[in-house]
């Protein structure tokens, strides 16, 4: 009789055991396929609720299936605060119990929850692009023009700017920059222009301000902004940073080609919208932990003009010049080579050579953008 019952009890916690071990495994593997749901919504920030939460299911059920496993339910939920985007995937299960039955315990419930969360750093995003008459050679315009504007529709959800006060400018460039009328008349007041015309070209080479985040100073002659006549009608006004991408993409579609190639203006006024100082004052501090700095360079051609040179090795000397006083400055560069374009210097213009794109298609410059952004965003798994 002792033995008998003795051996009803141990049958029961061996039972009890393999009951917990099937327990414990249906846990691990309910939680790899939620880790799996959250983080495929993570890459779908501007989907609407429905589609996130329809993605999550999809790719838990890719990533589950085991007997034995019943009412398996799962709920995407999605919190924005602190700048941090949230997702939370929580599934509930029950798992049949083996030997349960025998003390009144047919069946265990399971709970797992898996959390995302992607880093909503304030970004301040400069589109550096070229937009001189080669542009105009093997669909090159209107793939720029899609692509950038696809990338910054990335940036908006239902509710607008999801970057959370990000700010974006746009930098068309040739061998000059335009500036507009407001900028030129109050930049003009504070004697930091010199000469006549609504473009500026480069600095005084001599003393580096054409390659340097040196502020203009109206006690320094050579530090100022030399202001001429636009070679180029069609070229357009740089625009400062702002967080209203509606407006950035609409001006995407009014760039038009035309005029020769000096790469260095277009990084150096990378430079000048992503600095807190004139001619552009919308910028974070350099080296502040307000925002996180990014430049993202497009160009098609070899350097073939400055102000003082139209020897292409010299001006790639002083392009390389102002990266690297870019990057000092904390600036991540991303360079884009489209078809033609000398490979060496932007691969070393680039923060890093994973950064630099040598595409030698126009067709491509969708998929990079989309890549560029993918870079700049982090995911992180919580769990």
């Amino acid at each position: 009789m002792i033995f008998a019952l003795s051996s009803f009890v141990v049958l029961g916690f061996v039972g009890a055991a393999i009951d917990f071990s099937r327990v414990d495994s249906a846990r691990r593997q309910l939680q790899d396929a939620a880790d799996s749901a959250v983080l495929r919504t993570m890459a779908m920030k501007s989907a609407s609720d429905e589609s996130r939460a329809l993605a999550a299911d999809k790719a838990f059920a890719e990533n589950f299936a085991r007997p034995g496993v019943y009412g398996v339910a799962g709920e995407l939920n999605r919190d924005v605060s602190d700048n941090v985007i949230s997702q939370t995937y929580t599934v509930n299960a029950t798992v049949t119990s083996y030997f349960g039955a025998f003390f009144g315990k047919d069946s265990y419930p399971v709970s797992v929850v898996s959390q995302a969360q992607t880093s909503l750093d304030m970004f301040e995003i400069a589109f550096v692009l070229d937009t001189t008459g080669s542009m105009a050679e093997a669909n090159k315009m209107p793939n720029l023009k899609s692509s950038v504007d696809a990338a910054m529709a990335s940036l908006l959800d239902d509710s607008g700017n999801n970057l959370s006060g990000s700010k974006i400018a746009v930098v068309p460039f040739n061998t000059q920059v335009r500036l507009n009328a407001a900028t030129v008349t109050a930049v003009t007041g504070q004697g930091l222009l010199t000469g006549a015309g609504n473009c500026v070209v480069d600095r005084d080479r001599l003393s580096n301000y054409d390659v340097s985040a040196d502020p203009a100073e109206k006690i320094k002659v050579k530090s100022l902004y030399p202001l001429r006549k636009c070679e180029e009608s069609s070229l357009k006004p740089v625009q400062g940073l702002s967080d209203n991408i509606t407006s950035a993409r609409n001006f995407i579609k009014t760039l038009q080609p035309g005029g020769y190639t000096n790469i260095t203006m277009g990084v150096q006024w990378g430079v000048e919208v992503l600095s807190p100082n004139q001619p552009f004052t919308d910028a974070s501090a350099f080296g502040s932990d307000s925002a996180r700095k990014f430049m993202i360079v497009v160009t098609d051609g070899d350097n073939t003009k400055s102000e003082t040179s139209w020897n292409s090795s010299v001006i790639d000397k002083r392009t390389a010049l102002a990266c690297q006083n870019a990057k000092a400055k904390g600036i991540t560069i991303y360079t884009v080579k489209i078809i033609q374009g000398n490979s060496n210097m932007l691969r070393q213009c680039a923060s890093a050579p994973e950064y630099f794109y040598d595409l030698t298609n126009a067709n491509q410059l969708n998929a990079t953008m989309a890549g560029i952004f993918k870079s700049i965003n982090k995911t992180r798994l919580s769990l």
